[in-house]
């Protein structure tokens, strides 16, 4: 076969372990990049759908239904008026948004008896937890109602000298539940 190709020369010198770590190493350079890219994008995707699967309305409507029956979130040491709790039913609202991977697993914000709970789309714990369990509309509300009495446990808690307590805790809640599912 060397003879009709024309080969003239031996082929014992060549090391072919060689060559094949040589164009291994070539073709990682240059594919690498995209292979990146592409693990990054599957990533955005499927966090976008686990953010478009779930529904915190079910929260809400269960809330609302028992809402009466929960206590106040306002600081300790402020003592709103007699007619005020009548006036000011508590509330609850769940909603969505992208915090970055770093960020808290959620934020919350309180105004009177309305506790609004912002949940981070790119944090571990949302990503792995509700995808697995968007259909069930039960764990779905028990872990809404998880972070709520966190939120309304702390905002009973919080005032001007110890809201770097709360932010510390907070910070750390999100952190280990970040090392832990990663």
């Amino acid at each position: 076969l060397d003879k009709l190709m024309g080969v003239t020369f031996t082929k014992n010198g060549i090391a072919i372990k060689t060559l094949d770590e040589t164009l291994k190493n070539w073709i990682d350079h240059h594919v690498q990049p995209q292979l990146l890219a592409i693990k990054q994008q599957a990533g955005k995707d499927a966090a976008k759908e686990v953010e478009e699967s779930v529904d915190h309305e079910s929260s809400e409507t269960v809330f609302k239904l028992k809402s009466k029956l929960l206590p106040d979130t306002i600081p300790e040491g402020e003592e709103p008026q007699d007619d005020w709790r009548s006036k000011h039913q508590a509330e609850a609202s769940w909603s969505k948004k992208n915090m970055g991977r770093l960020g808290p697993i959620f934020e919350f914000e309180n105004v009177g008896r309305k506790i609004r709970i912002i949940y981070n789309t790119e944090h571990p714990f949302y990503q792995n937890v509700f995808a697995e369990v968007s259909d069930n509309k039960d764990l779905s509300n028990a872990i809404d109602f998880l972070t709520y009495s966190i939120a309304a446990g702390l905002s009973r808690v919080s005032s001007p000298k110890n809201e770097q307590v709360i932010d510390t805790f907070l910070d750390t809640f999100s952190d280990s539940l970040r090392t832990l599912l990663n």
